[in-house]
């Protein structure tokens, strides 16, 4: 369960780097590029999703059932490049672009509340203060549809986190 936890750590850990570059609206390195630097944070957030997954298969040899099932519903991540998985296809065969686009209402009524903590890297901000955002986010084409990265993988690490948690380890 250590090496399960430690990836899910290491997802946490790009996933606050994307938030962090998406907030600031500059880049977070000398490649001055938040486009690339997002897409390498992509990369690597999937990828660390990809080996908790991964892990949690190895030490649980006997639910093959279960791993299938949830990978199965996220194709996008665990899929072949064939079958779509931009994880699979950015770790092993081409760079997955990043772009950057305004504001992307999500879809109905629906209002995106964020209340996880501030990125340390990210802008500094009052205590207790309604700090609106204005600047690009980061999307990447999938499905045909422009999906906002930092989003979606949030989702994803609370799905996978809540997968593990419930069917526990071997």
């Amino acid at each position: 369960m250590a090496d399960i936890q430690a990836k899910m750590k290491e997802a946490k850990f790009f996933l606050e780097l994307l938030e962090a570059l998406e907030k600031r609206v500059d880049s977070l390195t000398n490649l001055e590029s938040p486009s690339e630097e997002a897409s390498f944070l992509l990369s690597a957030i999937s990828n660390a999703f990809y080996s908790a997954l991964d892990q949690w298969r190895k030490q649980n040899k006997s639910r093959q059932s279960q791993y299938q099932e949830f990978a199965r519903r996220y194709p996008e991540i665990y899929g072949s490049d064939r079958q779509g998985g931009w994880r699979n296809t950015t770790v092993h065969v081409s760079h997955v672009q990043v772009s950057t686009a305004g504001y992307i209402p999500p879809p109905g009524n629906s209002v995106n509340f964020d209340f996880r903590d501030e990125p340390k890297l990210g802008p500094h901000y009052a205590p207790g203060a309604c700090n609106i955002r204005l600047g690009p986010q980061f999307y990447f084409s999938h499905g045909g549809k422009e999906i906002h990265a930092l989003e979606f993988c949030y989702e994803h690490f609370y799905a996978l986190q809540k997968f593990i948690t419930e069917q526990g380890a071997a």
